[in-house]
């Protein structure tokens, strides 16, 4: 899992969680995809470049990529921890998430 300086500094995961963003605008607004792109744009969050990395993730576990035989749940919920005690440490969001999969 990459770091929050790492993803920040992604040309590569920027553009993905563009694309990403800008998917799910379309959807909820019934315009086109070149519309939404063309509509948003900027600096990603940090919850974009997030959603980026675990859609890659996803990704490679329809591969097989996954490394160890933990569930996708416990990589994700592994990697979300990750992130958000990153986050923590400065203060901005929550530090844990339970079993159930709820933040706490």
């Amino acid at each position: 899992m990459k770091t929050l300086a790492e993803l920040r500094s992604s040309d590569y995961h920027h553009e993905l969680a563009h694309k990403l963003w800008a998917a799910f605008v379309a959807q909820q607004q019934g315009i086109s995809m070149n519309m939404a792109l063309a509509q948003t744009g900027g600096r990603m969050s940090d919850a974009w470049l997030m959603v980026a990395e675990l859609a890659l993730w996803a990704h490679a576990s329809r591969e097989g990529q996954f490394l160890g035989d933990q569930s996708v749940y416990d990589q994700f919920a592994k990697a979300y921890q990750s992130i958000c005690h990153e986050q923590h440490s400065s203060g901005s969001l929550p530090s844990k998430v339970s079993e159930a999969g709820t933040i706490n």
